[in-house]
This record gives structure tokens, sequence and C-alpha cells, in this order.
């Protein structure tokens, strides 16, 4: 039985899950159940137990045998399996790097064209539409308020929205690392020996 725990030393008759090596004579009941699934150890008295600290427990993928597909790396199948990262860095040109709709929290994008005079004098955009239906509108002025851009959701798709001249352009892009970190309490995790 693996638990968290909110003390800081185990009870009696538990370890702390935090990936150490243990006699595999002194805890024979504990190395019976999980085996090297969390590490051999020296590979002949030792065996590791599980390594929780700074990570997420998440029920194997294919208990029972059936994969759910709902961690789609292989290692959600083996007990013992770690996967996943602590940040993450959008990185390559267009096309290169997708995020869903579903991925981001509700937000919206404003856009400034400076022109002459201060004026919004934008000359084409790209945009990328999900859902289905191929519905979007655009709202353009010749003064400073700038133009606004609004997408529905339609089948994934590239329409180009094009106002005033058709002069090339190119954008740049330079994105820090972000945290991908679910909101968190740390404890401890004890398991029975």
């Amino acid at each position: 039985m693996l638990i968290p725990f909110a003390g800081s030393a185990p009870p009696p008759g538990w370890l702390l899950c935090a990936g150490q090596t243990v006699s595999r004579v002194a805890y024979a009941a504990l190395f019976a159940v999980v085996g090297t699934a969390y590490g051999v150890g020296d590979g002949a008295t030792t065996f590791a137990l599980p390594d929780l600290r700074g990570r997420v427990v998440t029920g194997m993928d294919n208990m029972e045998g059936v994969s759910a597909n709902r961690l789609t790396s292989a290692q959600a199948d083996v007990l013992g399996g770690a996967g996943g990262i602590e940040n993450q860095t959008l990185s390559g040109s267009v096309g290169d790097t997708t995020l869903l709709e579903s991925q981001l929290p509700s937000h919206a994008h404003q856009q400034t064209w400076p022109g002459a005079n201060g004026q919004s004098t934008p000359t084409a955009m790209n945009v990328r539409m999900s859902g289905g239906g191929n519905a979007y509108g655009f709202n353009y002025s010749t003064d400073p308020v700038g133009f606004n851009l609004y997408v529905q959701s339609s089948t994934t798709k590239w329409n180009t929205v094009a106002a005033g001249s058709a002069a090339s352009h190119s954008h740049s892009l330079s994105v820090n690392p972000f945290a991908v970190t679910q909101p968190w309490l740390a404890m401890n995790y004890i398991i029975k020996t």
C-alpha cells in the first residue's frame, strides 16, 4: 500500500517513497509485491522503492490489460514507468508547433499595425481555424483604433485574410519556457513494508 502522508518521518512499518534502495531480505514481503519495477538496486541484495519526490502519481493506462489511451507514452503501460516534463519551450517555424484550443485557457489576441500617421495598414494575415464550417470576420478601420479579426470554429484549414496592400512580410517569435505543472501541494508518500 502506498499513500500520501502529511508528516515528515514515516511511522513504524512504513518507508518514504524517495527512490532509495532497501534490502530484499529485510523487506521480503514488499519485494514480493513490487519487485524491481522501480529499480533493481544492486541487482542481487537490494531493490529500489518508487521515487515520488517532485512527481505526480497517475494510474497505469492499461489496468486490467486494456489500454485506455489517455496517456500516450508507452511508459504509462508499465509499472514504474515515468514520463512528462517540467517546462516546455515552443520552437520551430510556422506550422511546426501546434497548440490546440483545448490546451489553452480562454484568451483574446490584439494586433496593431502602426502605419502612416498612426493609422492601421495591415497587409495580410493567415488564420488557423478549427471546428466546423468556414466562418471568419474582420473589422478594418483607417483610424488608429486598429484591425480586429474574429474567428469562429470551422474545419481545420488555413484562410488568408487580406487587407490593404499585398506586400510580403514575416514575423519572428521568441517564447521563453513555460511551466506545465498543475497546482500542487507537497506531501510525502509512504509505502507499507
